[in-house]
């Protein structure tokens, strides 16, 4: 339970990053906003790192075309509640006001701290084991209201037993997905465990193999001459169409970010078919050659919007 003190950013509001990582489990993001010194204590409000936050956004199904207008939609919830994990208060040249920072993620990063896990399973395939413990320890856990999802969680191959030993949920999915073996393809074995927003601003849970999503047309936000977005819009949804779209703030296409990290996927041949290796200690050099099928050669689209 806790107590819901809304506090419009709308005035003050400078940027909204949320990323989507694959090297990460949980959604993330950051909120920069500035004050007049003193502002937010004569409101009575404050943040600390226990409390939670909401964000309320409209869609825009256009930020550019050139054909249609931009279209703003209702405002809703996206992704639901967030836990604040981080706050950074930033002395700026102008003395009379404060610039604060907010760090989050989704709540569900509490189940990682506060559950554990000491279970054995048997006669599941690791795939259906993962999404067990996603189900019992991050679904049903989560403090968010909103609607949480589990996603696409791919296929794997053979049966599994194991005991979890007391560990926690995250810890316990990544050594099980160490294992993991593709059943649609036996070369496919780097998997991946991350959440991200659906097209109605829900969050979900995911769990993939690399190959797979290589083969799937990115999607970061383009749809033919549609580049879209989020705008920020007051709290108050009685405003009039007029009212609204006179205060909302609009964030760039850069706000939802998909991230890779370059290093790791070059380990693993992303970006070319040999990889080089070179062993300080042993002083050795090992050469590995990829090999790709024909639907990773033909996507055009396979390194549009890598980070």
């Amino acid at each position: 339970n806790f107590k819901e003190e809304p506090f419009s950013v709308i005035p003050y509001f400078e940027r909204l990053d949320l990323m989507e990582d694959m090297d990460s489990p949980f959604l993330q993001g950051t909120l920069q906003f500035s004050v007049l010194k003193g502002e937010m204590q004569s409101l009575g409000m404050s943040f600390t790192m226990q409390d939670f936050l909401l964000i309320e956004v409209s869609s825009l199904e256009s930020i550019e075309n050139t054909s249609k207008p931009s279209q703003l939609s209702e405002p809703r919830f996206i992704g639901g509640l967030f836990y604040i994990t981080d706050i950074l208060k930033k002395e700026v040249t102008n003395p009379k006001v404060d610039s604060y920072t907010i760090h989050f993620a989704s709540t569900e990063v509490l189940s990682e701290y506060s559950r554990k896990i000491s279970k054995s399973y048997k006669n599941k395939t690791r795939q259906d084991i993962i999404k067990t413990i996603t189900s019992d320890f991050l679904v049903k856990d989560s403090r968010s209201e909103q609607k949480l999802l589990l996603g696409e969680f791919e296929e794997t191959r053979d049966d599994y037993q194991c005991i979890i030993p007391n560990w926690s949920p995250i810890k316990s999915i990544m050594w099980l997905s160490k294992g993991c073996i593709s059943r649609s393809d036996s070369d496919s074995k780097s998997f991946y465990f991350f959440q991200r927003f659906e097209d109605d601003l829900d969050r979900s849970f995911n769990f993939q193999s690399l190959n797979t999503m290589m083969k799937q047309k990115p999607s970061v936000g383009n749809d033919g001459d549609f580049l879209s977005g989020y705008a920020i819009t007051p709290h108050n949804s009685d405003l009039n169409e007029k009212t609204k779209r006179t205060f909302s703030r609009r964030t760039p296409l850069r706000c939802v970010t998909r991230n890779l990290s370059g290093l790791d996927r070059l380990s693993k041949g992303l970006f070319s078919s040999k990889l080089l290796s070179h062993d300080m200690v042993r002083k050795t050099f090992t050469e590995k050659t990829f090999e790709y099928d024909n639907s990773h050669v033909a996507n055009k689209d396979t390194n549009v919007g890598l980070v």
